[in-house]
Formats: structure tokens, sequence, C-alpha cells
């Protein structure tokens, strides 16, 4: 944004992508190949994912595709910073269908090259650590923190919690007993906790998240690392039957490994033996390896060994559904697979969605209720749902889906309301105009949970806080709606610089049964003003049944009206007003003079 801001020119948006799916997003690529469908599958991938390729050496390039770096243009493109890769980096990324670190195939020391596969066992970079940033930055400052009460009562993590407290407080973050006071939930599993704020704007992370974010000292999306996000409470059942050994992954991408598989329900074993039935491998070499690879040559009858690299866990972990061990990107083995360990972001957020059914293990920590009884059946009058503030996942979607609702981004027509507070948003005000039910956030999680359609009467969103903020009651001024719109009988005037804009302040008159009128300009605001007078609607209590609405930046254009002694409102007297459904006409707080 900064380039495009100095040269006053929108640049190629592709090329400067945040999408996490366009893994090139930022790369410019040539090609100093022989083969020209080499070249044709590198070009077409790198623009796939998001990158730019030229046919010439230009002053934009990221990245040179060479097998040899002796050469003038190798040269001089390393003089400017451009870097010289090997093609075979674009066959492992798009094999493997994700980007690979380039480390190990840039020039002048590409690993990739190495003669064998015990020599490179020797020369592979082994993931470290994240490492630490030592002094404190207040980087959670905005961040009110709670933690899962279930974490401390685990001995394993007792400690750790307290130092994780510590240390987030010396870096500016607040922690909190009151989970509706936090922006930020730390927990592990996808408990009761979880289910209530998945569909509130909080930030959800694991613990394993926020101690990596310590140490870089910035937050990240926890969703884009499938262990930064929480572990669903239910195994995967297909992996249950599963018994899985590693070999050469090593110090925290070793680890990593054995906890997903743990957490998807395998049974995890350091050493091998007849009874493993997977054998995850970073590098095909070493002894567990070819031990593997003879006995299922000699024993093949017996032992259904299956030797796959670590992204079959991670898809499935990431998908939380059972991954076929023959896909392609399993079974490939390139030099740098064992820096990949926890890179993939998480597809299914919901993981224990429709799973009650078929599920034998529950983890001991979290004792959710899984009602048996209850059928999926169809709404009878509720049809059409509409969101506010609640970003709505992929996973929800499809369980409300299948529960026989529709739901909709339009304000138009809508059945029922489902919000996490009382805001005056525009499609809050136009439910409560409507008399439309608004729902808590439960009603959906609880629907989803136990897979049935549930009386949305017995979830009705209470919020008292703003309530008594606001001086009203929600249930009252819905039912004041139902029985008479607020605006029914009043014409509704307006100048140019209202806020909320025009047009959602029309849609609000409208819901409430009034009548949206000509807008108030220099040109307009003496006739509109001798209209109002010849149709007497200026007369005895006739003044009541019309309203103007303006801003201080439209002070002057109203001067005609106050002349007569017309009040000139500003928009709080209908956002509140149509909140409470209740007109303070008399109210100074909403009168512009």
């Amino acid at each position: 944004m900064t380039k495009e801001i100095m040269s006053q020119n929108m640049r190629n948006l592709q090329k400067n992508s945040s999408d996490q799916r366009l893994y090139f997003a930022g790369w410019v690529v040539h090609c100093l190949l022989d083969d020209l469908e080499d070249i044709k599958v590198i070009y077409g991938g790198v623009e796939a994912w998001g990158g730019l390729w030229r046919t010439e050496v230009s002053e934009d390039l990221t990245h040179i595709v060479t097998l040899s770096d002796n050469s003038e243009v190798c040269s001089n493109a390393i003089s400017k910073g451009v870097k010289l890769i090997l093609p075979e980096f674009f066959d492992d990324c798009f094999r493997l269908g994700q980007k690979c670190p380039e480390d190990s195939y840039i020039f002048p020391f590409p690993k990739v090259l190495c003669y064998s596969f015990d020599a490179l066992s020797n020369l592979v970079k082994v993931p470290k650590d994240t490492p630490s940033i030592q002094t404190s930055v207040p980087f959670l400052k905005s961040k009110v923190v709670f933690i899962d009460p279930d974490l401390a009562e685990s001995p394993a993590l007792n400690t750790h919690i307290v130092e994780l407290k510590k240390n987030m407080r010396a870096n500016a973050a607040q922690i909190s007993d009151d989970l509706t006071e936090a922006n930020v939930l730390i927990t592990n599993y996808q408990g009761d906790l979880f289910k209530k704020v998945i569909m509130t704007e909080k930030v959800i992370g694991s613990v394993r998240w926020m101690n990596d974010q310590l140490k870089v000292k910035h937050l990240i999306d926890p969703t884009s690392k499938v262990l930064y996000y929480p572990c669903p409470i239910y195994p995967i059942p297909e992996m249950q039957s599963f018994v899985v050994t590693v070999t050469n992954y090593s110090g925290q991408a070793r680890e990593d490994v054995f906890t997903m598989a743990s957490h998807m329900g395998c049974k995890v074993t350091r050493n091998m033996s007849m009874d493993n039935t997977h054998l995850i491998c970073g590098i095909p070499t070493g002894e567990k390896y070819h031990r593997g690879i003879n006995q299922f040559l000699t024993l093949a009858s017996l032992w259904n060994l299956h030797i796959v690299n670590h992204l079959w866990l991670e898809e499935t972990y990431a998908n939380w559904a059972y991954q076929r061990e023959a896909k392609p990107q399993f079974l490939h083995f390139p030099v740098s697979i064992v820096e990949m360990v926890n890179s993939l972001p998480v597809t299914s957020k919901l993981g224990h969605i429709n799973r009650q059914s078929t599920v034998t293990k529950k983890r001991p920590m979290i004792q959710p209720v899984i009602p048996s009884s209850h059928k999926k059946s169809k709404p009878d009058e509720i049809k059409t749902l509409l969101f506010t503030g609640i970003r709505l996942l992929p996973a929800s979607i499809k369980a409300i889906t299948d529960l026989g609702f529709i739901i909709t981004d339009g304000c138009s027509s809508f059945d029922v309301l489902v919000s996490t507070k009382i805001t005056r948003s525009e499609k809050f005000l136009i439910a409560v105009s409507k008399g439309i039910p608004i729902a808590d956030v439960r009603w959906l999680d609880s629907m989803i949970s136990r897979n049935c359609v549930l009386n949305v009467q017995d979830y009705l969103l209470a919020d008292t806080s703003q309530e008594e903020k606001f001086s009203f009651q929600l249930s009252e001024a819905i039912l004041k709606a139902r029985s008479r719109p607020l605006l029914s009988g009043y014409s509704v005037f307006y100048t140019e610089n209202i806020l909320p804009d025009i047009s959602v302040m029309s849609r609000l008159v409208k819901a409430a049964g009034g009548v949206v009128q000509d807008k108030i300009s220099k040109q307009s605001s003496a006739e509109i003003l001798s209209s109002l007078k010849s149709t007497k609607i200026l007369l005895g209590k006739g003044t009541d049944n019309f309203i103007i609405l303006s801003s201080g930046a439209d002070f002057e254009l109203c001067e005609p009206f106050r002349k007569e002694n017309i009040p000139i409102y500003t928009t709080g007297l209908l956002l509140t007003g149509l909140l409470r459904q209740e007109l303070e006409l008399e109210n100074p707080e909403y009168k512009l003079t």
C-alpha cells in the first residue's frame, strides 16, 4: 500500500495479495530453462498461486529459475538481490499442494542436489524452536484475556499457566476472570467455553498459540496453523484404530507430529513394531524406514504398514476428517518436508459438529451433554435467519442449513435476527422496528450441537447492561413495535450529510412504518417549507407528523425551518427511538441548535 501511495499508481493487486492461499503472491519469476513444457508448467502454477512471470529479465524480478548459476545473467541477478532457484522447488510445491521452504533450493548451495538421502539427512535443516525476543513489548495492550479454568486443573499445565499469565501481563495484557469482558479466549479444546464464544468476535487460540506469540511479540490469526487453534473434543473415529510412529522428524516438529496424532485418537509409539499401522517419515532413509520397507516387502500379507509424510496427519487434523493415505502429496518426500510441520491453516473450525453418533472415546477434561432422543426436523414458521456481529463459519452454515434454515444477508425479509448483544446497528434496529424475534447466539449453538430445531422463544437475547444503558427493555420494545409501528403516520425529511447516511436512514424509516420525503438542499428548503404550509401540516398538533433530520455540517440549510420554530433533530432521535420504540421529540439531547 505504501508503494501505491508513493507512486500514485494502482499496481497489480494479485502480486501483493494477503490471501494465504496465494502462496506465490509477491513473486515475479523468470525461467532460464530449455524445456518449454517445464517453463509452461512453472509459469502456470506461479500465476495460479498469486505470482507473476516474465518472459525476459526485468527490473521487478524476485526469482530466476535455473539449473546452474554459471552465467552472466545469474551473476547480474544475484548482485541485484534476485534469488536463483532450482525448478525442483516448483515441482515439490505442486506435488504437495503447498509452498515449500525455499532455502534448500536456492543457489549457490542448494541442498536438494545432495547425492543421496543418507547424506542429505545430515545436511537438511532441522526446525528449531521459535526464537524469543527477550524484552517486553506491549503488543497485547488492547487484549483482555480469559484463560480456560480447566487448563489450571491439569498438573502438567498448572505451573505453565501461572508463568503464561505473568508473561502476558509483562506484555501489557489484562487477565480477566469474566468471559464477557474478554476479547481473547485461551483454551486447548472446543468445550463449553469455546462454544459460547465461537459466534462472537473474540479471538480463540490455544496455549501453544499464545506461547509462540509471546516469543515473537506480535499476534497472528490462530486459525493460520492447526495447533494454534483449540482441538475438537471428539477424536476422529477412523483414526482410533491406528498405531503411529515417527522417523526423521526431530525437536518441536517431532513433538507436533505426536501431538496431532494423539489429539485425533491415534495410539502413538516411540519405537516401531508389528503393531504399527503408520510410519510418519520425513526423509526416506534411516533404520525405521528401511526396516519398514523390508518388512513390508517380505511380510506384506501380515503387516499393512503405511509409510507417509506428516501432511497425511496434518491435513486430517486441519479438516478433522480422515484422509486417504494413497493421496500423492502424502507419498512425496522433498528435502524441506520436515520444515513444514504445523504449517496448514484450520479448515474445520467446529470439528465436533455431527460427530456425536460415532464417537466412542471422549477426553476426560470436558463432559459435553449429547442428547440422543432428538431427531433432525425442519422449522415450521421460521425459515430465514439474519446475523449481526457474528462471523459465521462454513461448518456452522452447513449445520444450520441442514436443519432447514435459509441464511440471508439482506434486511428486507427475515424471520429471526441472531446477535450476541444489543446494538444500534441497522440490522438490529430493523428487527426491533418490525417486531421480529432476536435470538441469542446460544440458540444456534444448541441446535448445532443437538442437531435439531429448538424453540427460539427459549433463547431470546438478554443484555441487561445495554438495557440499563438505554433505559428500556428489549422484550417490551418488540411488543410495542408489533402493536403499532413507531413512525406510522410520520414523514421524515433529511439533509445531505446525516450519519448514518441517507440510504441507511431511509431503510430504518420504512421499516418503522414512516415515509421518506425529499432531501433538503439550498434550492429546495424554501419550497419544502412552503409545501408544508400549503398542506396545513404546520397547523396545531399537525406539526408532530413530520420529522427533519440534519447534522452540524448542514446547519445553515435548516434556517428557514428554525425561523418557523420547527425543531431540527439529529439522527440520534431515531437511532435510540427505534431501539426503545419511543420518540422523545422534546428531549434537547436530540435537537440541533
